[in-house]
């Protein structure tokens, strides 16, 4: 009868040890397998990540005094040259109002820029743009002219998309031109952008 319960234990214990190391098996298989499917997710994630350095957007610009006003809506273009650095171009149109002694003038201005704007501190952007733009002169006709844009602002990111409020000044806006530019110093800026 003690050899039956003994054979009976001995029994058992091969076929746990047996079972335990299927399940081992089954463990370090699932868990490479599943190590193998997290790496794939990951490279899938940096991929995408690699590809939306191209950036579509905008933004709205305006500025006012006492003698008149202007607003601006300005598409954009740019790529990342690395997370924090935007290097792009963004195309300018202008609508503009004066009033000199009671005598009203509406102008439409057009204009290309290039411009690199540095993100850093994780909310806050640095942004310098060259643009030339087409003035309207009203009777002496058009010209263009340059504007060099320092500044910036602070910025949010959410998933893909940001949004930027910042001042920009135009170092070379000169009150003794012959023409009186659109831009008001310090110009704001409302944009926003889409990685694709």
């Amino acid at each position: 009868m003690k050899r039956i319960y003994v054979l009976f234990f001995a029994v058992l214990m091969v076929i746990s040890l047996n079972v335990s190391a299927q399940y081992d098996n089954l463990s370090q298989k699932d868990s490479t397998h599943n190590s193998f499917v997290k790496e794939r997710v990951v490279k899938k994630k940096r991929v995408k990540q690699h590809n939306r350095r191209v950036v579509l957007g905008g933004y709205l610009g305006g500025g006012w005094s006492g003698y008149g006003g202007y607003f601006e809506i300005s598409p954009t273009v740019s790529y990342l040259v690395t997370p924090k650095l935007h290097v792009g171009t963004r195309f300018t149109y202008i609508y503009s109002s004066s009033n000199y002694y009671g005598y009203k003038e509406h102008y439409h201005d057009y204009g290309i820029s290039i411009f690199t704007r540095y993100h850093f501190l994780k909310f806050l952007y640095a942004h310098v743009e060259f643009q030339e733009l087409n003035f309207d002169k009203g009777e002496l006709g058009r010209e263009w002219t340059p504007a060099l844009f320092l500044g910036g602002g602070f910025y949010q990111h959410m998933g893909h998309t940001f949004m930027h409020v910042g001042l920009l000044w135009n170092v070379l806006d000169n009150s003794n031109a012959e023409y009186n530019s659109p831009y008001q110093n310090p110009m704001l800026s409302v944009g926003f952008g889409v990685g694709i």
